[in-house]
């Protein structure tokens, strides 16, 4: 649908990026997800440290109910059966990208700009 959709209006793609990470890193991440009550910042912190405030505005840190492991491993299934195709479509048109996606964001942003 997407690539029908992208031909009525005349967009080429020249490149799809597909940033891989293993499912234990993303479950280790969004886990540590947390979000300012107040700014909405996300920041990658340990919950388990007690109250904790946003180094921006020093709103309450909360963890979204969506951060959950039981969540976040359903998410991944679904990706898997739902959205992994779409790689394996790209892939077949030579249009996909790996990136490595371990490291900090400057990181990776850096190997996603390599490509584009």
């Amino acid at each position: 649908m997407f690539s029908n959709m992208l031909d009525q209006l005349g967009i080429k793609l020249d490149k799809v990026i597909n940033i891989v990470v293993d499912n234990n890193e993303v479950i280790e991440r969004l886990s540590k997800r947390m979000t300012c009550s107040v700014c909405k910042h996300v920041f990658s912190i340990d919950s388990n440290k007690g109250n904790l405030k946003c180094p921006k505005c020093n709103g309450d840190l909360v963890k979204r109910k969506d951060d959950s492991v039981e969540v976040i491993k359903h998410r991944l299934e679904v990706y898997e059966k739902e959205s992994r195709p779409l790689v394996d479509f790209y892939a077949g048109k030579g249009l996909l990208v790996n990136v490595n996606g371990y490291g900090d964001q400057k990181e990776i942003n850096e190997r996603v700009m390599e490509f584009l």
